[in-house]
């Protein structure tokens, strides 16, 4: 966990929203962050760091492990190269009629 320093105007925003909303605080701030991050990955340009994200978060690599932070590595290693190449040839392939 990290304490971040908030200004009290937006604390008392979030707080309302969650209270309106009968979430907790973290729930709201998570889907705000959510909410943001998948319109930043959008629209990307093919090879991109904005791309790698969105691949990075459209792979959904399941290893069938409890705890894949242990095989992170590992994972990023073997299986996320072959679906960026996959990815991004479907990309170009999709921003190209001659294809």
């Amino acid at each position: 966990m990290v304490a971040i320093n908030i200004p009290d105007k937006l604390v008392r925003q979030l707080t309302e929203i969650a209270h309106k909303e009968n979430r907790s605080l973290d729930e709201v701030v998570s889907s705000i962050l959510e909410e943001h991050v998948t319109q930043v990955v959008e629209d990307v340009r093919p090879g991109s760091p904005e791309a790698f994200i969105k691949y990075a978060l459209a792979a959904d690599i399941h290893t069938g492990e409890a705890d894949v932070a242990d095989r992170s590595r590992e994972i990023l290693d073997r299986e996320f190269p072959a679906h960026l190449r996959q990815q991004t040839k479907r990309d170009h392939r999709g921003s190209d009629p001659a294809e």
